[in-house]
C-alpha cells in the first residue's frame, strides 16, 4: 500500500479499497468522464482538488504521494461526517468565543493553501490590475474615522470589557455599513460591510473595534477584500468545484481535530475531556495494579535525604559561602562558622528528611537537590514584614523508591494513562469501523495496488 500505513490512515479502506473486481470498469469510465479522483459515500471529489492538495501537502513532504493524499481525504471525510451527526458545534467547537468563527478560520486557511500553492500567479494577478495592487478594484470608500463608528454603533462604552459583542441593532447597522466597494477582474462586484470585518473577528478584534480602532478596521477591510480577491481567482482560475472540494476537505480536518480532542488526542490537558473522564473512571484497581507493575518508574521518587544547610542574613554573604563551599571548603566548618540557624553548632545537620505531603520548603528545597553538588542560594519565602535569609544547601545522599500502588496520585495518573489508551483505541476502531462501512470508489490512476480485503469498499478497475 505504499506510503499509506506510513501516514497511520484507515487500515480498512487501504486494504479493501485498493482491490477491485474488473465488473467495475463502468465506475472507472464514470469517474474518469467526471474528472473525480473519487467518490466517497456518494459524494464527488474532484482530481483537481486532488492534485492541489497534493501539490501542497509536497511543500511539507516532497514524498508524499497522491494516493497517500487522497487516502488522507477519504479518512477525514468519513471521520469528520461522523462527527457532524454525533456531535453539536458546541461540543466539538466550546472555543469560539474567544477563537476565530469556523467559517473564518476555513477562509484564511484556504486562502493560505492557495498562496503556498499559486502565489507566483496570484502575484501577477495583482500586478495585472491597475496601479499594481488591490487598489485598483475599489470603488468607492467610507470616510472612516470614530465619528463615522459612533454613527454607526452609537456613543462608545468607555467600560474596560474582556469581550464586546454587537448587539441586535448595531449588527443590521454594521450590516449596512459599506466601507469600501470593489469590482474583481471577472466582473465580480461587491462590498466590503463593517460586519464582514467583525464576523471575521476572535475576542481581541471584537474589543479593538469597540474601542474604535480606525486603522485596524481599514487594515481588517483590506484584508477580506484580499482574501475575497484570492478566492475569485481561484473559483475562475481553477473552478469552483476544486474551491469548494479544497474548504470541505479543510473543514474535514478540522472537525477531525476536534474530534480527536474529544478523545484526549492532541487536545489541551486543561480542557474538559468528558470520554476520558468517563473512562477514567471505569478503570479498576486490577486495571491500575497491571499498570503500576508494567510501568513502576513512571512512580519513582525520592524516599528521603541527608543535607546540611548554611543560613545568613544577606544575599551577599550567601553569595560568599556558596563560593567557598563549591570551592571545596568543609560545608559543615562554614555552617559553625557562617551559619545564623539554630543547628550551627551541628554543622548545619538536618539530618534524615523524609518525604511527606506536607513537608515544608526547606524540606521540599532538600529534596529537589541532586547529591553532592552545592546548591545555589535561595532566599527564604517569608512574610512582607518579616527579614528575609538565604539559604545553601548540601544534600549529601539520596534515597529513592516508589510511590506506593494505592497511593491517590498513583490511582490518578495510571487511571489517566489507562483511559487515554482506550480512548486512543477507541478512535482507531471507530475509524477502522468507518473506512469498512463506507462506499468509496476511487480511480485507479491514483489508488496503489494492494491485497483483497473485506468491505463494501472498493476500487474502481482499468
Amino acid at each position: 500500500m505504499q506510503r499509506l500505513a506510513r501516514l497511520g490512515l484507515v487500515a480498512a479502506l487501504c486494504g479493501a479499497a485498493l482491490a477491485a473486481p474488473a465488473a467495475h470498469a463502468s465506475t472507472s469510465y464514470q469517474l474518469r468522464q467526471a474528472g473525480l479522483a473519487a467518490r466517497t459515500n456518494g459524494t464527488p471529489l474532484a482530481a483537481g482538488s486532488l492534485a492541489l492538495m497534493w501539490r501542497h501537502s509536497r511543500l511539507r513532504d516532497a514524498d508524499i504521494s497522491q494516493a497517500d493524499v487522497l487516502a488522507a481525504m477519504i479518512s477525514n471525510r468519513l471521520m469528520a461526517d461522523y462527527a457532524r451527526s454525533h456531535y453539536a458545534p458546541g461540543q466539538l467547537f466550546d472555543g469560539a468565543r474567544v477563537a476565530f468563527s469556523s467559517d473564518t478560520e476555513n477562509e484564511m486557511q484556504t486562502v493560505a493553501l492557495l498562496r503556498s500553492v499559486h502565489g507566483k500567479a496570484l502575484d501577477q494577478a495583482v500586478r495585472a490590475l491597475p496601479g499594481g495592487n488591490l487598489n485598483g478594484v475599489v470603488g468607492e470608500r467610507a470616510a472612516l474615522d470614530a465619528a463615522y463608528l459612533d454613527g454607526v454603533l452609537g456613543p462608545l462604552d468607555k467600560r474596560l470589557l474582556l469581550d464586546f459583542a454587537f448587539t441586535a441593532g448595531q449588527r443590521a447597522a454594521a450590516q449596512q455599513a459599506v466601507l469600501l466597494q470593489y469590482q474583481l477582474p471577472g466582473g465580480s462586484r461587491g462590498a466590503v460591510t463593517l460586519l464582514d470585518v467583525y464576523a471575521r473577528q476572535n475576542v481581541q478584534g471584537r474589543v479593538e473595534i469597540q474601542q474604535r480602532n480606525v486603522d485596524f478596521i481599514g487594515q481588517q477591510a483590506r484584508a477580506v477584500l484580499a482574501n475575497r480577491f484570492v478566492l475569485d481567482w481561484a473559483e475562475r482560475t481553477l473552478g469552483a468545484r476544486v474551491l469548494e472540494d479544497v474548504r470541505a476537505a479543510l473543514d474535514d480536518q478540522a472537525q477531525v481535530k476536534a474530534l480527536q480532542a474529544q478523545y484526549g488526542i492532541g487536545a489541551d490537558m486543561h480542557a474538559p475531556q468528558p470520554l476520558l473522564k468517563a473512562l477514567a473512571d471505569k478503570v479498576t484497581q486490577a486495571e491500575i495494579r497491571t499498570y503500576y507493575d508494567s510501568h513502576k518508574d513512571e512512580f519513582r521518587r525520592i524516599e528521603k535525604v541527608k543535607a546540611r544547610h548554611v543560613r545568613v542574613a544577606s544575599e551577599a554573604a550567601a553569595q560568599r559561602v556558596y563560593q567557598e563551599a563549591a570551592g571545596g571548603a568543609d560545608f559543615a566548618e562554614l555552617a559553625r562558622a557562617r551559619s545564623i540557624a539554630g543547628d550551627r553548632a551541628q554543622g548545619g545537620d538536618l539530618g534524615w528528611i523524609e518525604h511527606t505531603e506536607r513537608a515544608g520548603w526547606l524540606a521540599q528545597l532538600a529534596m529537589l537537590q541532586p547529591p553532592g553538588v552545592v546548591g545555589q542560594p535561595v532566599r527564604s519565602p517569608v512574610g512582607p514584614n518579616e527579614a528575609a535569609y538565604w539559604e545553601i544547601m548540601l544534600v549529601e545522599r539520596r534515597i529513592e523508591g516508589y510511590q506506593p500502588p494505592g497511593d491517590d496520585s498513583v490511582r490518578y495518573a495510571a487511571s489517566q494513562a489507562i483511559a487515554q489508551r482506550k480512548a486512543v483505541a477507541a478512535y482507531g476502531a471507530l475509524r477502522e469501523q468507518l473506512a469498512r462501512e463506507a462506499r468509496v470508489e476511487i480511480s485507479p490512476d491514483y489508488a496503489p495496488a494492494a491485497a483483497p480485503g473485506p468491505g463494501r469498499t472498493r476500487r474502481s478497475s482499468k
